[in-house]
Formats: structure tokens, C-alpha cells, sequence
């Protein structure tokens, strides 16, 4: 092979190596870089600074990867999602301190306060990893409906639990995405839940919403409730009214902050008879 083909199979070689950036958690390992990392206060967006001082004697091309999860250093604050690539170069014995958006991703813990302590950690679960990079592609780093959808990989908590009043589209998209991603069917309605001042998510549903399509095929009488286990109505919405044929759109809203966590029912009764059932578990 020609040497000059020899020397520009080098050169990109050479150019393919020196832009691959370094994990800071790498780094970190190393023993090339200091790390300090502090909360700002709150869960959702830019939460994060983190301090990161260049040790090694020479330049470093850093990277902090969307799904890479920091450690709360107090076992009662909740860890942190990092939703955000960051990419930054640091000088030889320099220090930059960085903004890192991300989300919590241990629901039952408490939110993290100003001045909250974390260690780098590692890369979350491949789950985690993958919803991360999702909200980072989407750019919803301070949707409340992504920091819904966090939880639910993360904890468990119920698809039904993704919900932003105020962003239809994010809930829609983060929905769509993590159904796809968990193997589940789309949910048919929402659950609104309590501020917490201390917690992030209070687990106190105070509103279940949702819209129910029903069918009559003749002039009949209709009733719809929704029922506790043991079959006792807590909440009409019809009752044994008169309906004309067609198909009908029932929007409904329903408040359940004093009700017990449990499975309730939404039926559709039409002529007496059973014609619809939606189970409701909050």
C-alpha cells in the first residue's frame, strides 16, 4: 500500500481517536479529575452543579451521558436521572462547573434541597438509560409528564400516573414511548396527584380524568356510576336517564382524595343490563 495512503489511513485513525470523549465517570477512575456535585433545589430541569476540576496534566474531552444516574449521598433524597448530554472540553489544571438537567428517579424518597450531596454513580439500567435519552432527543428535560414517566420505570408507578394538565403533547408522546417501551397497553384514563412540599410525588391521587365512548342502539334508559369493590355507588354521572340512539362521549372528572387506594369500576348500564366496564385502580 502506498505510503501515502498509509499516512492518511493514520491521520483519520488518529482524528476518529482524539474525538471520542471520556465519561467523566472514566476520569473520574482515573484519578484525572476532582468531581463536586450539588443539588439546586427541586427535581425537574437544571437541577444539578457539578464542579469538575481537570488533574491530569493535560487537555480532556469530557461527556456526561444522558442516563447516567447520580447518587444522593443522603439515603432519604431521591437519586438523579441525568435527561441531558453534556459535553465539554477542560483545560490542563482547569475547573468548569457545569449545569446538569435530570430527574428524580426514586419516587417514595424525598426531593432534593438545595445544597443536597451526590456522588458520580454509574449508568443507570438499560430502561432508565433508554428513557433518558428519549426525554434528551424530545428535549422535555422539564416536563412534569417525562418526570412522570421516569417513576414509572424507575418505581413502577402506574401508567396512568403520566399526566401534565398543561401538556397535552409531552403526555401524549411520554405515554406512546414508554408503553412501547414496557410492553403495555395504552391507558383510557389519568390520575392527578397531591403537591408534596418535602416529597416529589406525594402518591395522593386527588382527581382520576379520562373520557368513556359508550354505544345505546336503541331509545333506552342508561345509567353510569363508578362503584367501589363490594358494588356500592361512589359517583353518578347517570342515572337511569332516557338516551336516544347513537354513540355518545362521556368526559369525565371525578375527585377520589377521600376515597381508599383500591380497584373501582366505571359501568354503563343500559336497560339494566351491564354494557360497559372500565377498571380503575389508584
Amino acid at each position: 500500500m502506498p505510503r501515502i495512503i498509509l499516512l492518511l489511513l493514520f491521520s483519520i485513525s488518529a482524528g476518529v481517536l482524539s474525538a471520542q470523549k471520556m465519561p467523566v465517570i472514566d476520569a473520574l477512575k482515573k484519578g484525572w479529575v476532582k468531581v463536586t456535585i450539588k443539588g439546586k433545589g427541586g427535581h425537574v430541569g437544571d437541577v444539578i452543579e457539578m464542579i469538575v476540576s481537570n488533574i491530569s496534566g493535560k487537555d480532556l474531552d469530557l461527556v456526561l451521558e444522558a442516563g447516567h444516574r447520580l447518587d444522593s449521598k443522603d439515603s432519604t433524597v431521591q437519586d438523579i436521572l441525568v435527561n441531558r448530554e453534556e459535553k465539554f472540553v477542560l483545560g490542563s489544571g482547569k475547573t468548569k462547573t457545569v449545569a446538569v438537567s435530570g430527574m428524580c428517579c426514586q419516587a417514595r424518597k424525598h426531593s432534593p434541597a438545595k445544597e443536597s450531596i451526590f456522588l458520580v454513580g454509574q449508568k443507570a439500567d438499560s430502561l432508565l438509560v433508554k428513557m433518558a435519552k428519549f426525554i434528551d432527543e424530545k428535549k422535555l428535560h422539564k416536563s412534569q409528564a417525562a418526570q412522570s414517566g421516569v417513576w414509572v420505570v424507575s418505581d413502577g408507578n402506574p401508567m396512568e400516573s403520566i399526566y401534565d394538565y398543561s401538556d397535552t403533547v409531552a403526555t401524549r408522546l411520554v405515554t406512546e414511548y414508554i408503553c412501547k417501551l414496557l410492553n403495555k397497553p395504552m391507558p383510557n384514563y389519568r390520575i392527578r396527584y397531591a403537591a408534596d412540599s418535602l416529597s416529589a410525588f406525594s402518591n395522593q391521587p386527588t382527581h382520576i380524568e379520562g373520557k368513556l365512548t359508550y354505544y345505546v342502539p336503541n331509545t333506552s334508559v342508561v345509567t353510569i356510576a363508578i362503584y367501589d369493590k363490594n358494588g356500592k355507588v361512589v359517583k353518578w354521572f347517570m342515572k337511569e336517564q332516557p338516551v336516544n340512539p347513537g354513540e355518545y362521549n362521556l368526559g369525565y372528572e371525578f375527585n377520589v382524595s377521600t376515597l381508599p387506594h383500591g380497584k373501582y369500576y366505571l359501568r354503563v348500564r343500559v336497560d339494566g343490563a351491564l354494557k360497559k366496564e372500565v377498571e380503575l385502580q389508584f
